[in-house]
């Protein structure tokens, strides 16, 4: 990108791209110390020095191409955040914002894009509000047709397994187990039929000592309702920030 507008734009202007480019490449190192942070935070610096140079090359545009001579973006104005987090939480290559953007996805984007650009809050709502009538109505019939009764908490549930409707009981404890007698009746909409783990099982199993895995561990509960799993090893040395 720099190479492109390199002798199209003037000095400042591109030294502010080159300034923004050089800190998303630096906040996304494996390892980073505190000699790295500060070159985080000179990069950043770089980029608020100079970046008047782009609104007044009239680069900073909006929808229909109208220029925009403010810098009130939460995404930069957030940068600032990024070495204090770093520092308190280590490298952030090792987290992922895929389940929450899924999440923006699912709730947000796909119910805006079923709109027609009007009153977006209100019909969001009501198309989330129909999708999850639709999957109580999807739960319902797959209960339903797998043959299971909910009964008193004392008793037990039934579920019909065999082809002589001979009625097989079992107690079902949790909603994964639920998910495994239905899942082969009718799925559910929008249900993903991927694996799924219990990070809340398996960090206790690490914490028992029950199971033998490389060190460090990638999977922690910080407390009962939160459990941490690393997609990768974290890089661990000492009198450094990661």
């Amino acid at each position: 990108m720099v190479a492109l507008i390199a002798k199209a734009v003037s000095d400042d202007f591109v030294y502010a791209v080159c300034s923004l480019m050089d800190f998303w490449y630096l906040a996304q190192s494996c390892i980073i110390d505190e000699a790295e942070c500060s070159k985080i935070l000179s990069a950043l610096k770089g980029f608020h020095d100079h970046k008047e140079a782009i609104i007044a090359a009239g680069g900073q545009c909006g929808k229909k191409n109208v220029i925009i001579n403010n810098w009130h973006i939460p995404k930069i104005e957030f940068l600032q955040s990024v070495v204090p987090n770093i520092r308190l939480n280590r490298v952030a290559i090792q987290w992922s914002a895929d389940t929450t953007e899924h999440a923006h996805i699912k709730v947000v984007k796909d119910p805006a894009d079923a709109a027609n650009n009007q009153r977006y809050k209100p019909q969001i709502c009501c198309h989330l509000d129909q999708m999850d009538k639709l999957h109580q109505f999807d739960f319902a019939t797959s209960i339903w047709e797998a043959g299971i009764k909910f009964c008193d908490l004392s008793e037990e549930l039934e579920y019909k397994s065999d082809p002589d409707n001979k009625t097989t009981k079992l107690t079902v404890n949790t909603t994964s187990e639920l998910l495994k007698l239905i899942n082969s009746v009718t799925p559910m909409a929008g249900l993903t039929m991927g694996r799924l783990v219990n990070y809340f099982y398996r960090a206790n199993l690490l914490k028992q000592g029950s199971i033998n895995v490389p060190t460090p561990l990638r999977t922690h509960q910080s407390s009962k309702y939160v459990t941490f799993h690393l997609s990768c090893n974290p890089w661990l040395q000492e009198n450094k920030h990661q």
